[in-house]
């Protein structure tokens, strides 16, 4: 289900198929017709679910859809400080859609003739139209053999000329007025911006989504951040403000664990720990364990909210609860496994009850249930013996584990799991652990392959 529901939206006019990049939400039931705002958080959502989806099939599609994706990020969301953008909105010259609708006229008046009849068929493009104003928005109802069937085209011909036809109508669509943007930078939705563009270098293999990712959680870290290590929740203009809420700080949390698993630099841990000790100080429900939203500094409310469950964004409790686990699996931190515990048990009648809602905290759950593990490669990076390693790690769907390196200048003391974790000069070694305790060294991709799914 959800594999064939991912292939549909990909499919669907609430992708932008010629950008790349995901709108709000469909008004149908098709996902043909979208709110055509486009979210930095559901983009950032939805490339590790296109990216599990790759990983599971192996089927080029999805990763095709988190390159788009990615690349409409780097394009268009980028602040000049190194920040995402929040939002692009729907409208331009005061019509909704109007940058991405097309007619079959505007079809050929870019791409001629008989190009233009076949990107109408291609696009679903009719002279009705399927939006307003006789307009179409873009989608692939059909697959490439039954178009090519329909027109009396052959496939092999008509997909290469589709390739070209998209490539030729972005560059025209990008002479229309474009839809506004809100250029102000949310610590929350960076956060999980970061964590989408980390996981997608780690598959992908794409140095432009580590260094794009980087630098966003560097101008967080340093422009977001006030003296005394809080974080600030906005910017715009160089101008932060606003103390941060539970989503900024655990979405964040999230990103720079990611960002350790991409570059193996122990300073995104540490940093992690700082702003975990912060958030653990200032939000944490001491009575009854889990988080409220607001810091205990935060201006009186009527009532100081928990909010546990899943909404558009995923719950920064649930989303802490994985933090804490992994940082337990990576620092060896017994106070981290327990404060995740407790936070599970706070609402676990609610997840019992209404388990729809809290996927996020089931995600925490899973990851206990299946018994995390601790995958430690040894070794330099960038050589042959670490990389291939290495691509066994990230080429395998198994959610349930960290990924840390050892090496002889390793901080065993912050990171205990790296102890005695070291490879002869030019090799490499995969340790595969579960409570800290390891099996044999690994030292082909074979030999790892057959650990990672025992």
């Amino acid at each position: 289900m959800a594999l064939f529901t991912l292939a549909k939206m990909a499919s669907g006019g609430v992708y932008d198929q010629l950008g790349g990049g995901f709108h709000r939400y469909s008004t149908d039931e098709q996902w043909l017709i979208p709110h055509f705002e486009k979210m930095l958080y559901d983009n950032a959502l939805l490339i590790p679910a296109y990216l599990e989806a790759f990983l599971i099939t192996g089927d080029e599609a999805h990763a095709t859809t988190v390159r788009e994706t990615c690349a409409w990020v780097l394009r268009e969301m980028v602040t000049p400080e190194g920040g995402f953008a929040s939002t692009l909105d729907a409208d331009s010259e005061g019509e909704e859609g109007k940058f991405y609708a097309w007619t079959p006229e505007e079809l050929v008046q870019v791409l001629g003739d008989e190009r233009g009849r076949w990107a109408a068929a291609w696009f679903g493009v009719t002279p009705a139209g399927n939006f307003e104003h006789g307009k179409s928005a873009l989608w692939r109802p059909e697959p490439p053999e039954t178009v090519a069937e329909t027109l009396g085209v052959d496939v092999r011909v008509l997909i290469p000329a589709m390739a070209e036809a998209r490539q030729a109508l972005f560059v025209a669509r990008e002479e229309r007025i474009h839809p506004g943007k809100d250029d102000k930078v949310l610590t929350a939705w960076n956060g999980l911006m970061i964590s989408a563009l980390a996981q997608a270098y780690q598959v992908l293999r794409e140095p432009t989504y580590l260094d794009t990712a980087r630098t966003a959680a560097r101008y967080v870290l340093t422009h977001m951040r006030q003296a005394d290590g809080r974080l600030f929740a906005t910017a715009r203009a160089g101008r932060a403000h606003l103390n941060a809420y539970l989503d900024d700080y655990a979405f964040l949390i999230q990103g720079l664990l990611d960002l350790y698993e991409s570059d193996f630099d122990q300073a995104w841990v540490e940093t992690a720990l700082e702003l975990n000790e912060e958030l653990n100080e200032r939000f944490e429900d001491r009575e009854r364990g889990g988080y409220y939203t607001t810091a205990d500094n935060h201006e009186r409310l009527i009532a100081r909210l928990r909010n546990p469950q899943d909404g558009a964004l995923p719950s920064g409790t649930g989303v802490q609860a994985s933090n804490l686990l992994r940082l337990a699996e990576l620092t060896g931190g017994l106070e981290h496994a327990r404060r995740a515990e407790r936070c599970i048990r706070s609402v676990g009648q609610l997840v019992n009850r209404y388990p729809q809602a809290f996927s996020q905290m089931l995600l925490a759950v899973d990851m206990l249930a299946a018994g995390p593990r601790e995958i430690v490669l040894a070794g330099e990076p960038g050589t042959p013996a670490f990389d291939e390693l290495l691509h066994v790690v990230r080429s395998t769907y198994l959610p349930q584990r960290v990924v840390a390196r050892g090496h002889a200048g390793a901080d065993t003391e912050l990171m205990p799991v790296l102890a005695d974790k070291t490879a002869p000069d030019g090799e490499a070694r995969a340790f595969v652990c579960r409570n800290f305790t390891c099996g044999l060294p690994a030292t082909s991709a074979e030999q790892l392959q057959n650990q990672l799914v025992d």
